[in-house]
């Protein structure tokens, strides 16, 4: 597979063997890179052979984002046309304890909802909205509303 046709604007590299110090289990996966690119797609490499496992390609005309989990817990939501990132905030009793280890979005009924397993055992159910606005210039743009369900 051939990687992007355009500019790259994030490389994140997923490391088992830190996680694997965190947990104290053995995971059996081998070091993966992800990158995101303006020509709006995200790869997936396998960190040794360095080719590309996964394309995942975003409409032509949309903005490219993405959600990722982390060792303590956290959720974050990026931009990445932008450059630019929302930590996804909540009460202390429902935030996760642990590695999140699965992310995945979901649209019904005209909402957009960001889904988040973790190893503590709990799902996170996020509603993503946006509240659009038009600045002095006529600028318009829109700011990311999560909020958890």
């Amino acid at each position: 597979m051939v990687g992007h046709k355009g500019p790259i604007l994030k490389i994140i590299v997923l490391e088992p063997s830190k996680l694997e110090k965190l947990t104290q289990e053995s995971i059996p996966d081998d070091p993966k890179v992800i990158t995101c690119s303006l020509d709006n797609t995200i790869c997936l490499w396998d960190f040794e052979k360095m080719s590309v496992e996964t394309v995942m390609e975003a409409p032509q005309n949309s903005e490219l984002s993405c959600a990722t989990g982390h060792e303590d817990g956290a959720i974050r939501l990026w931009n990445l046309e932008i450059n630019s990132s929302v930590l996804l905030k909540c009460h202390e009793s429902r935030r996760h304890t642990n590695t999140i280890s699965c992310i995945k979005n979901a649209v019904w009924k005209d909402s957009e909802y960001l889904l988040c397993g973790s190893y503590d055992g709990k799902i996170s159910v996020w509603e993503i909205s946006e509240k659009q606005s038009t600045n002095q210039k006529g600028n318009q743009s829109a700011t990311i509303f999560p909020q958890q369900r």
